[in-house]
């Protein structure tokens, strides 16, 4: 069982690239600052990148199934660490800006302004997202960051859609 949670920990912290940023910033008292989100939201950034490859339906599809798997494997990595939402698991923001993606145009200008309006929205947690986190075994590790995900998207279409009809 050990093993099992040590593999799921090594995908649910980014292949471990957490871990870096972990130790270097866990002593931060800026709350945006600490924590590793940012590197599950670049491997989101470069697995998106990739994914325009696919059909729209395949890309969504994968997105949308993304959450279920992932809820296992954040689960497993929670009791590996023994601390639920563990800053080294990365899963969920990879799996949350994911959704971001599905959203915005396939801009480089649109991805970074969709990852840093993501993690602002990952750390506050505003309209109830803080509740979602409350829900144990793994759902809410992953759920919040899934509507962060969706949240950031519809702002970045919907200024998108804006600027575009005034300009």
């Amino acid at each position: 069982m050990r093993a099992l949670r040590g593999g799921c920990a090594f995908l649910a912290s980014g292949l471990f690239l957490s871990h870096g940023m972990y130790r270097l910033t866990k002593f931060t008292q800026w709350k945006f600052l600490r924590g590793c989100g940012i590197v599950g939201t670049i491997e989101a950034m470069l697995t998106w990148w990739f994914m325009q490859q696919f059909s729209k339906g395949v890309a969504v599809t994968l997105v949308v199934l993304a959450p279920l798997a992932s809820v296992a494997i954040a689960h497993q990595a929670e009791r590996y660490y023994d601390n639920e939402d563990d800053p080294r698991i990365v899963i969920d923001e990879y799996v949350g800006f994911l959704f971001t993606c599905l959203m915005i145009p396939k801009t480089l200008g649109a991805l970074i302004v969709g990852a840093l309006i993501f993690r602002v929205f990952d750390v506050w947690k505003p309209f109830g997202i803080a509740k979602i986190e409350e829900i144990p075994d793994g759902w809410g590790c992953i759920f919040d960051d899934v509507a962060s995900g969706i949240i950031a998207g519809a702002i970045v279409a919907l200024v998108g859609f804006v600027l575009k009809a005034f300009f």
